[in-house]
C-alpha cells in the first residue's frame, strides 16, 4: 500500500519537459493599429494555418482581415478585405490539409469557402469558391475534420449537419440538442464530435450512425460553455459556469461519461473560457475573453489517471477578444519554441510564444518535438462517409529531415533559416515585451483543492 501511495504521488508531481515553459510576447513580433470587431457570436474571433492569420474587421456587414501568418508591425490603412457575409461572420476556420482554404459561417443563414491566393490578399474578395445553404437559422459554428479532406460540420440552431464541399452537398443532419450548440470538437480520430449547447449539456455525437452516443449535464450556469477533445485521446475538457456564476472546467472520460473525473472552479470572472490544446506537449491553456490572461496547464498521464498543474499564467496589457493556437509546423523549432498563441485584442494582435530554456540553440531538440500531423489528409470524403477510419501520418519537425518527407508542409521548409535567427529573438533571455508569471511550484499548486486531477 505505502509502495502504491509512493507511485501515484511521484507521478502526481513528475514534472514535464514543458512544466517551465516562459511565454512572451515579442514587440516585434505585434501587428498593431488593427480595427478589430467583436461580433456577438461563440466563435473563437481567430483563426491560422500555416501561411495566413484571420480576424473580423470592423466594418459594414460581415468582412474578414486575412494577413500573412507573420505579418507584424504597424498595419497600413486601406488593407484589402474578405467581404464574406451580408451578416456578422460568426466563425471561421481554415482547413488543416489546405493553408488558402477558409469556411465562414455568418447570421445570414450561410457557410461559405474561400480561396485565399497563396501571396494573399491584394485586392479585396468577395467572390466565395463555394456556398453552403440550407441553414434556416444563423450559423453558429464551422468546423473541419480532422483526418478526411472535404468534410465540413456546421452547427446551426439545435442541429449539427456535416458536409461534403467538393460535391457541395448536406450528407448528415443530426438534431439531438433541445437549444443552440455553442461548441463544437471532433476527437482527433475523426470517429466522435462532442457538443455543447445552451440546454446546459454536453453530447457525443457518432454523427454517421445518426446517433448520439452520451449525453450529460454539463456547468449549470446560464452562460457559454465550450468543450473540446483532447486531441486522439478519451478524454474532453469542458469549460463554463456554475449555478453560483462561478467560472469552472471539468475533465471527462468518453468511455465513461455519467459524470466528469474531476470539476475545477477557477474564480468569479465573467470572462468565456476558451479552451486550446496541444496534443505533442500536452499543454493546455485557458484564455478568457474580455480578460488579458491565460492559463497555461501542464497534463500528464493521459494514458492512466490524468491531473495537471497549473504551470504559469500569462499577464497581457489588453484585454482578449478571440485567441487560437498556430499550427506546429508553423513555429520557430530552432529556437525551442513548443507552442505558439494568438490573442486578438482591440487595437492589437500578439504573438505569444511559449520556449524552453536550453545552453544551446545551435541544434534541433528532438525530445521537445515529438513527430507531429504532416498537414495531409487520412482519407477523402466519399471513404470516410462510407465508415472508413484512418490515422493521419506524422513528420519529423527536424528542419534536416524535411527534404526526405514528402507529406511536410512547404511553410516549414520555408522557415528553416528563418528559425535559426529567430532562435535568438524568442530565447527568454533576449526576447522582449510581456512574460509569463509562473507558478511558486508543482506541488504547491497541486495541492490546492480546485486544482489537480
Amino acid at each position: 500500500v505505502w509502495w502504491a501511495w509512493q507511485s501515484r504521488m511521484a507521478s502526481r508531481f513528475k514534472s514535464s519537459k514543458y512544466r517551465n515553459a516562459v511565454a512572451v510576447a515579442p514587440r516585434e513580433n505585434i501587428l498593431s493599429e488593427i480595427k478589430a470587431a467583436a461580433p456577438n457570436c461563440y466563435g473563437n474571433l481567430v483563426a491560422a494555418s500555416c501561411q495566413f492569420k484571420a480576424f473580423p474587421w470592423e466594418s459594414s456587414g460581415g468582412s474578414l482581415a486575412v494577413l500573412p501568418l507573420f505579418e507584424s508591425g504597424r498595419l497600413a490603412s486601406g488593407v484589402p478585405l474578405l467581404q464574406a457575409h451580408s451578416g456578422i461572420v460568426t466563425d471561421f476556420q481554415f482547413s488543416p490539409f489546405d493553408d488558402c482554404l477558409l469556411a465562414t459561417g455568418s447570421d445570414d443563414l450561410s457557410v461559405r469557402l474561400w480561396r485565399i491566393p497563396p501571396d494573399g490578399l491584394t485586392e479585396s474578395l468577395s467572390l466565395p469558391e463555394t456556398t453552403l445553404k440550407g441553414h434556416e437559422k444563423r450559423v453558429e459554428g464551422v468546423l473541419f475534420h480532422p483526418t478526411a479532406s472535404d468534410v465540413l460540420t456546421s452547427s446551426c440552431g439545435n442541429t449539427v449537419r456535416v458536409w461534403d464541399i467538393q460535391n457541395n452537398s448536406e450528407k448528415l443532419s443530426l438534431s439531438p440538442h433541445s437549444d443552440v450548440v455553442q461548441s463544437m470538437s471532433w476527437r482527433g480520430d475523426g470517429t466522435t464530435l462532442a457538443t455543447s449547447a445552451k440546454d446546459k449539456k454536453i453530447r457525443l455525437l457518432d454523427p454517421r450512425a445518426n446517433s448520439c452516443i452520451a449525453e450529460v449535464d454539463g456547468h449549470r450556469g446560464v452562460k457559454e460553455s465550450k468543450v473540446l477533445f483532447l486531441g486522439d485521446s478519451d478524454y474532453v475538457i469542458s469549460t463554463g459556469f456554475s449555478t453560483s456564476r462561478q467560472r469552472e472546467f471539468a475533465l471527462w472520460d468518453a468511455r465513461e461519461f455519467s459524470k466528469p473525473l474531476t470539476r475545477s472552479t477557477l474564480d468569479s470572472s465573467t470572462g468565456v473560457l476558451i479552451p486550446l490544446y496541444d496534443e505533442d506537449t500536452r499543454m493546455l491553456f485557458l484564455a478568457g475573453k474580455a480578460e488579458s490572461n491565460i492559463r497555461y496547464l501542464d497534463l500528464t498521464d493521459l494514458e492512466k489517471r490524468p491531473h495537471y498543474v497549473e504551470a504559469s499564467v500569462f499577464r497581457g496589457s489588453d484585454q482578449t477578444k478571440g485567441v487560437c493556437l498556430q499550427p506546429k509546423r508553423s513555429l520557430a523549432v530552432m529556437g525551442c519554441e513548443v507552442a505558439r498563441i494568438l490573442q486578438l485584442t482591440e487595437k492589437a494582435l500578439f504573438a505569444i510564444s511559449y520556449l524552453i530554456q536550453r545552453k544551446s540553440y545551435r541544434e534541433f531538440h528532438d525530445d521537445l518535438y515529438p513527430d507531429t500531423l504532416c498537414g495531409q489528409p487520412a482519407l477523402g470524403a466519399d471513404a470516410w462517409f462510407s465508415g472508413e477510419n484512418k490515422k493521419i501520418a506524422r513528420v519529423s519537425l527536424d528542419p534536416s529531415k524535411q527534404a526526405s518527407q514528402s507529406p511536410a508542409s512547404s511553410v516549414q521548409k520555408q522557415r528553416q533559416d528563418e528559425t535559426r535567427a529567430d532562435s535568438r529573438e524568442l530565447s527568454p533571455t533576449a526576447a522582449g515585451g510581456y512574460v509569463t508569471e509562473k507558478a511558486s511550484s508543482p506541488t504547491e499548486k497541486a495541492s490546492s483543492p480546485t486544482e489537480g486531477f
